[in-house]
């Protein structure tokens, strides 16, 4: 498949994904502290037994505090999600931050290669920062609520972004070429 393809495809399940996140709010906020915490249990088990197969191949301390710390914060999130959807939220508004640091960088890019939607990328980036600052706005009783909310919202602004990109790659090709393709 083409780049633009790809574009609008990935475009529209980032959409569909948005969608699912703004009809179930909090369960999308909590349900990201849980997948986050069973990735950083298995991370820990695995982290475990590495120590034990590669012996002597690593410090063996630092092998077992890293691993340690995986298990211990997997295990924290999976008993206390709600704690960990706080936590989360903080963490990904620091995502937003940077992230919308690369989407606006990116446009400017895209901007001087020439592409149509350039400008569309640099607003997705602008919402990563209005969303970081919302989410440092609310109260951590509603973190897990306004987490599941802004995953759609990022997810629904990047979807469109890419849309976009997609529709102005096809008409640049098009404009060259004569031709879809």
């Amino acid at each position: 498949m083409s780049a633009k393809t790809w574009f609008a495809v990935e475009g529209v399940i980032l959409i569909l994904l948005g969608i699912v996140a703004f009809v179930l709010p909090a369960a999308a906020g909590l349900a990201a502290a849980l997948v986050l915490g069973w990735i950083l249990l298995v991370s820990g088990i695995v982290g475990l037994v590495a120590l034990l197969v590669t012996k002597g191949a690593a410090h063996a301390g630092w092998g077992f505090l890293s691993a340690l710390i995986a298990l211990v914060a997997g295990l924290l999130l999976l008993f206390h999600p709600f704690a960990g959807a706080v936590s989360i939220a903080v963490l990904i508004a620091a995502y937003l931050l940077l992230d919308g640091i690369a989407l606006v960088l990116l446009g400017v890019d895209l901007r001087r290669r020439g592409a149509q939607a350039w400008l569309w990328v640099v607003l997705s980036g602008i919402v990563d920062w209005l969303l970081a600052v919302l989410i440092f706005a609310v109260s951590p009783a509603g973190a897990p609520l306004v987490l599941g909310l802004l995953v759609g919202i990022d997810l629904v602004a990047a979807g469109f972004a890419l849309l976009r990109l997609s529709a102005g790659l096809r008409s640049r090709i098009y404009r060259s070429t004569g031709r879809f393709s």
